[in-house]
Parts: structure tokens; C-alpha cells; sequence
């Protein structure tokens, strides 16, 4: 993944919803633009939970960018 196909996702008019999902299977909902941030490098992804706790993603770690409607963003979902 890189952090110009992620940029796109936030940019996205009008914006959907999506979930960046890790190698290890982790999945990080995105319910909206003000849920997501990109280091100025490009290279990690802030992933901000509505309990205001956050995940930090190294982006080449990303495997898949789906889009869709994520669960309310309350807390870090874990993989099943």
C-alpha cells in the first residue's frame, strides 16, 4: 500500500467509508475523514478511535484498502 492510494481514500468527493487491513490481519475501520491522519512523510497512518485512543500504522505494513460501511469506530477491532 502506499500513502498516496490511502491520500486518495481521505480526499475521496464525496467520502466512503473504508478499513485498512494489516499482513497480520488487523482491520482499522476509517468512518470518516476526521478518523484518519498521514504523517507528513507518508510513511505512518494515525488511526483515531471514537474512545480517543489511536492505532499508528506503519503504511507499507498495509495490505488492503476496502471500502464499505466499517462499524462505529468505538475501539480497535480485533481480527477474528
Amino acid at each position: 500500500m502506499t500513502a498516496t492510494e490511502i491520500q486518495r481514500a481521505i480526499k475521496a468527493n464525496p467520502f466512503q467509508p473504508f478499513e485498512l487491513v494489516t499482513g497480520d490481519g488487523g482491520k482499522y475501520p476509517v468512518p470518516t475523514r476526521d478518523h484518519i491522519a498521514l504523517a507528513p512523510s507518508g510513511r505512518i497512518a494515525a488511526i483515531f478511535f471514537d474512545n480517543d485512543s489511536a492505532a499508528h500504522l506503519d503504511v507499507f505494513l498495509v495490505t488492503a484498502l476496502r471500502y464499505g460501511t466499517p462499524p462505529r469506530n468505538v475501539s480497535r477491532r480485533k481480527s477474528s
